[in-house]
């Protein structure tokens, strides 16, 4: 779906507070939680609508920097917008005393400067997984045709997310210090059953049958619980072919661009690590949970050797190799 390799974070804010978010960025990166920054870069190329909301999806969290410039940037208001409809964890930080969107309220707020409670805050909720990606594609589909201009790039996309396709129901609400939406896709279609109800819908229709079936014959009810099991397992087991993505840095967090990177289970494909240090594979085959023996190699660094839970992201650390083992390699 997307260029975008996954961060914990993706940091939205106002250019007028770039000091802050840099301050913040260098915070939460001392607790190695990975960011994304836009640094004034990505809002000059075509498609920005499409780019940004790729790497919202990317990101675990969603940082948002609040303030009276923020409230006036169309840049962020597309963001935030775009965060809510991904159904991401936003956690805002307030700047100064402007009031949050009431479509944001509820979140739990922090205040800046960041304290070590509020770091360990944000590690905290950086450990839950990605959304689900599959879920996501169509909206940023539809950030496709969305116009360059930032004013009409967030009115068009606000009402894309507002349309009965991506219409967000439901409060936000805070579960155990991790803050959620609670949120349905909803179908366009006449019936009131969407696709996803209906699966199930089905799948329950077909462990109906089988009680029905068995009801009767006393001496099956043994095997009841092994058939339902069988019914529901069937989707929850089956074959992937996933895009595995990861990122190759140094244990001080700096991209290795030109690394080798390797899969055990697909041994003809290699792929050179991108400036960023980004890597992706597409089309790996393995289910949920199995692990997948990944090699990666650099001029100048530890050969690496390990295994990694599909489908990732796989966040590789590359220790450089001492002036002996340096020579040792020459050699």
């Amino acid at each position: 779906m997307t260029d975008s390799f996954e961060q914990d974070v993706f940091l939205s804010y106002s250019q007028d507070n770039t000091t802050e978010a840099i301050q913040i960025q260098q915070q939460l990166q001392s607790q190695n939680i990975s960011v994304w920054r836009d640094q004034d870069s990505i809002y000059g190329g075509q498609q920005w609508p499409k780019v940004i909301g790729e790497s919202i999806a990317a990101c675990k969290l969603f940082i948002l920097l609040w303030s009276e410039a923020a409230s006036q940037s169309h840049f962020v208001e597309f963001e935030w917008n775009t965060a809510l409809a991904l159904k991401k964890v936003i956690i805002p930080i307030l700047l100064d005393d402007t009031p949050l969107p009431s479509a944001l309220s509820s979140f739990q707020a922090l205040k800046f400067p960041l304290t070590e409670k509020s770091l360990s805050f944000i590690s905290s909720d950086k450990a839950q997984p990605l959304s689900n990606i599959d879920e996501q594609e169509s909206v940023i589909k539809e950030l496709e045709s969305v116009p360059e201009e930032p004013e009409k790039a967030t009115e068009a996309a606000k009402a894309i997310y507002q349309q009965d396709k991506w219409v967000v129901h439901g409060n936000v609400f805070q579960n155990f210090g991790n803050n959620n939406t609670n949120t349905n896709r909803v179908s366009t279609s006449d019936s009131s059953v969407s696709k996803s109800d209906k699966k199930w819908y089905e799948r329950w229709q077909s462990v109906v049958a089988i009680l029905v079936g068995i009801i009767s014959v006393p001496s099956l009810l043994l095997d009841l619980p092994k058939k339902i099991r069988e019914e529901f397992a069937d989707e929850e087991n089956k074959n992937l072919t996933v895009t595995v993505k990861g990122i190759v840095e140094t244990v001080d967090n700096i991209p290795i661009a030109g690394a080798s990177v390797r899969l055990d289970i697909l041994p003809d494909t290699t792929f050179t690590t991108t400036g960023n240090g980004g890597f992706i594979f597409n089309n790996v085959p393995g289910k949920v949970g199995e692990k997948v023996r990944v090699y990666v190699s650099a001029n100048g660094y530890k050969s690496v050797d390990k295994y990694y839970p599909l489908p990732g992201p796989i966040p590789i650390k590359m220790e450089l190799l001492t002036k002996k083992e340096n020579t040792s390699a020459s050699k």
